[in-house]
């Protein structure tokens, strides 16, 4: 069963407008962002500020998972760099669940990851992502604890990754890919790091003295050695 309440832009062929519906008190609101097909990054964007001001509702014990996800991703745009990754899963959430957050059962939670084709990974992190909004919520004081329903839900174990790229194979890559690919496919073989962590390198990272790149996170410095053969380490 699909409910109307989401927490993304969505197009309306009738009138050409884009908007976003969520449940405001209870009930479902409709909002227009804008108007136009080709206009689904404005709308995006504006979709982002209505979040950012979403701060002011009052939060009461009727309150929505679809409320509590849009004051949650709000604070997520402003806090977190996982943003659209946690509206990536509560979205794909608020589409199966309709009711109150003090109604959420594991049942709602079963029954939704069901419906979808994720590994075991996949639905760890899906999970992850639900009970991160949950307990956000409660540390803002919005909930007072988490619904009795969901206190036995646990993760499935993080599944082992057993494929690995094998030289061959990392050649054919190098011989498909374009020049700057090839580049970031180096990268990748020869420091050992994530590929959403060699995305994110930029020229400020770059120590030439120690032939490095150097990663802060809070007080926390990794660094990865970047003098492999042919990948030149100021892009």
């Amino acid at each position: 069963m699909r409910f109307s309440a989401k927490i993304h832009p969505w197009f309306r062929e009738q009138d050409g407008w884009w908007y976003v519906t969520r449940k405001v008190n209870g009930q479902r609101v409709q909002q227009k962002l804008i108007k136009g097909r080709d206009n689904k990054e404005a709308a995006c964007q504006k979709f982002h500020a209505l979040m950012a001001g979403t701060g002011a509702v009052e939060v009461t014990e009727d309150v929505t998972f679809n409320e509590l996800a849009f004051l949650f991703l709000a604070w997520a745009r402003e806090n977190s760099n996982s943003a659209d990754w946690y509206l990536y899963f509560t979205s794909s959430f608020d589409k199966t669940y309709d009711g109150f957050v003090r109604d959420l059962k594991k049942s709602h939670i079963d029954h939704w990851l069901a419906e979808q084709q994720w590994s075991q990974s996949t639905r760890r992190q899906a999970i992850t992502a639900i009970r991160r909004v949950l307990n956000w919520a409660i540390d803002e004081d919005h909930i007072e604890a988490m619904p009795k329903g969901l206190r036995k839900l646990r993760r499935p174990k993080m599944a082992r990754r057993e494929q690995l790229i094998s030289l061959k194979d990392h050649r054919r890559l190098l011989k498909a890919a374009d020049e700057r690919f090839k580049m970031f496919l180096t990268a990748l073989k020869e420091t050992g790091a994530r590929p959403g962590e060699v995305r994110t390198v930029t020229a400020a990272m770059v120590d030439l003295t120690l032939g490095a790149w150097v990663f802060s996170m809070s007080c926390l410095r990794w660094k990865w050695n970047c003098r492999p053969v042919g990948l030149d380490c100021t892009f």
